[in-house]
């Protein structure tokens, strides 16, 4: 009985303290970030001593990460596999956060990389990419979201940009939204709510987009304080066509049906 409690704490300990695997050559880590639809942690030597110190971190870093040793003294960065750097992390505290926050797949955005990768740019696969980095910003804490949020505007800012030559003007108002609603993410309310009264017409917007520009204005509003209008706006994404739909997505399976 003894023999076997001891096993089973061995195993247990060999499996929640896990030792990292550190890679040492970047191009090493983005195939095992590709094969594993993983995220890369590149860190310093000095960081890398502190975090192995605490093995429950370790254990973390090892099931969401695929830890790179860097040689350069950059502290703590989260890159793609394309070399992105998605956070920058100039403290453990900091990378605390995000590593308990990050997910441990990462397969749409690889995804979406993958074939802008191969195909090029056009205003569909801009777009998808832009969504894939707006939705894991989403996971991330408000005041670390910057970086992601920044290139998902860069590609949105493409998609509308292609839209406009393809003539695509639904795809074209939906990355003006984007972006519009990457400001909100970043908790730039007032910011958020100035952009969607310049990037669309509200009065004649596409059925299709009337939910998320309804949406940005009635939690910007909210946010800043004006509830007066943040409730307008409210009742107008569940009139808005697919606005409750919208929202159950959003919200989750929780979000109460218009009826109610």
């Amino acid at each position: 009985m003894k023999s076997f409690i001891f096993f089973t704490g061995m195993l247990c300990s060999t499996f929640l303290f896990a030792d990292i695997h550190w890679l040492y050559d970047l191009e090493e880590a983005k195939k095992e970030a590709i094969q594993k639809n993983r995220l890369i942690m590149i860190v310093d030597k000095y960081e890398s001593q502190i975090i192995e110190e605490d093995s429950y971190f370790s254990h973390e870093i090892s099931n969401k990460l695929i830890p790179l040793l860097s040689k350069e003294g950059n502290k703590i960065s989260i890159q793609d596999i394309n070399g992105n750097v998605l956070v920058n992390c100039n403290n453990i505290e900091k990378f605390i956060e995000v590593l308990f926050t990050v997910p441990e797949n990462v397969d749409k955005l690889n995804e979406e990389l993958r074939e802008y990768n191969e195909y090029g740019k056009s205003a569909q696969r801009s777009f998808n990419l832009a969504l894939a980095y707006q939705g894991l910003a989403l996971n991330i804490p408000t005041e670390l979201r910057s970086e992601i949020l920044s290139i998902s505007n860069n590609h949105f800012n493409d998609a509308e940009k292609l839209g406009k030559k393809e003539k695509r003007d639904v795809l074209m108002e939906a990355s003006s939204l984007g972006v519009c609603y990457n400001e909100m993410a970043k908790g730039e309310y007032e910011k958020a709510i100035n952009m969607v009264h310049q990037k669309v017409d509200l009065d004649d917007l596409n059925l299709k987009n009337m939910a998320l520009a309804f949406y940005v204005l009635s939690n910007s509003y909210e946010m800043t304080g004006d509830l007066s209008k943040a409730e307008y706006y409210s009742e107008k994404i569940q009139l808005a066509p697919g606005g409750y739909e919208f929202m159950k997505k959003l919200k989750g399976d929780w979000y109460p049906s218009s009826s109610n």
